[in-house]
């Protein structure tokens, strides 16, 4: 009992250097791309630190199996060097009970394996997926001059063209029914060109995320009422809004649990209505060096 609970202390800290070196070289192989987009995308360390927690689930199904193999050949191989083998051998220990240590931590290391492969990974998966941000376009009218985007297009389920409240609402009613885990949209017009993840960002880590159901943007004391965060439970509220025909979409924010989110950077609210707005667009984008 003696010598199985010996060797067995030595071989789990074995695995568990041997684990952890596995690890850090996997996550030195992934930051990299996440290095990139802190760089390129706007992300911050926050991001960086979020996509590591999530992603070491994954990384311990490859470090852990290797670890376990790495820890063990050491911690005998270091018992093979300092003739303790011999010894044991000498005092009528028979092979079978001298790796018996080593059985045991490799049936931990799988019950962690399985842990983490049938409970803790889906779960990460299904926590990771609510943070996933994807990009869609509501339309009105014309979709074939916007399928070379690439991006999904929803169409306005109100016909003659009801106003942005008709897009929210038509976003919404997607959501619900094509991804059932999201709880927030995000809203813009599709001629403000510099809008970016740090606005994105600023929205999704406001205090008021937990307090409120809508979050609009505000500038210079002016509001956005387009560009904001909408929770997917106020659908229904939405719905009968629209069914009474009412367009102005602040007369249904007000109606709500609300909060207004203020920017000091006018940029992110340049919109293109002409070509003169066009043209001061290119402008403003050379000067900021948007690649």
């Amino acid at each position: 009992m003696i010598l199985t609970s010996y060797i067995f202390r030595q071989t789990s800290r074995s695995v568990f250097i041997s684990t952890c070196v596995f690890l850090g070289v996997i996550w030195l192989s992934q930051s990299f791309k996440s290095i990139k987009l802190i760089i390129e995308k706007g992300a911050d360390l926050t991001d960086f630190f979020i996509l590591s927690v999530f992603s070491l689930p994954s990384w311990l199904l490859i470090a852990l199996p290797l670890g376990t193999f790495a820890g063990c050949m050491i911690s005998y191989l270091r018992l093979q060097n300092d003739k303790e083998i011999i010894v044991m051998k000498s005092a009528g220990f028979s092979p079978l009970k001298i790796s018996k240590p080593a059985l045991l931590v490799a049936l931990v290391c799988s019950l962690i394996l399985f842990i983490i492969s049938h409970f803790i990974l889906p779960e990460t998966y299904r926590n990771f997926k609510k943070l996933k941000i994807e990009l869609v376009l509501n339309v009105n009218s014309n979709e074939d001059q916007f399928i070379k985007s690439g991006l999904h297009l929803i169409k306005d389920e109100h016909e003659n063209f009801q106003g942005p409240l008709a897009g929210i609402y038509s976003s919404m009613k997607w959501t619900l029914e094509n991804r059932k885990n999201i709880e927030w949209i995000f809203t813009s017009p599709s001629d403000t060109p510099f809008i970016d993840n740090s606005l994105v960002n600023k929205f999704l880590k406001t205090k008021y995320i937990d307090k409120t159901k809508i979050i609009l943007a505000n500038s210079s004391n002016k509001t956005h009422p387009v560009i904001g965060m909408w929770h997917i439970s106020l659908f229904k509220s939405l719905e009968d809004f629209l069914v009474k025909e009412n367009r102005k979409i602040m007369l249904w924010v007000e109606e709500q649990n609300y909060e207004i989110l203020n920017f000091e950077n006018k940029i992110y609210f340049f919109n293109i209505n002409t070509q003169a707005d066009l043209a001061e667009a290119i402008k403003i984008e050379k000067s900021l060096k948007i690649p």
